[in-house]
C-alpha cells in the first residue's frame, strides 16, 4: 500500500474508532462483555484502489477472509 492509500486507510480507521467511541451502545455491549470477562474487537476490512480500479484482477470479500480463517489460511493484501 503506498503512502496516499495508507493515509486514507488510516483516516477511515480514526472516524469509524471515533463513531464506535461516541456511540453508547457501543460502549454499554463492551463494558458488559468485559464484567464477563471478554475482551471484544471489531474487525473490519476495506480496500483502497485507485479510482480506475487497477488492481490484482479479483477482490477477496470479507465472506472470503472469514472462509479462509476458518481453514487458518491468512489471505495477504
Amino acid at each position: 500500500m503506498d503512502d496516499i492509500q495508507g493515509r486514507y486507510a488510516q483516516e477511515l480507521i480514526d472516524a469509524v474508532n471515533a463513531a464506535l467511541a461516541g456511540d453508547s451502545r457501543v460502549q454499554a455491549c463492551v463494558d458488559r462483555a468485559r464484567a464477563d470477562g471478554l475482551d471484544l474487537r471489531i474487525v473490519i476490512d476495506a480496500q483502497v484502489e485507485s479510482a480506475g480500479g487497477a488492481g490484482h484482477g479479483f477482490v477477496i470479500t470479507a465472506a472470503d477472509r472469514r472462509f479462509l480463517r476458518a481453514l487458518r489460511i491468512a489471505a495477504d493484501s
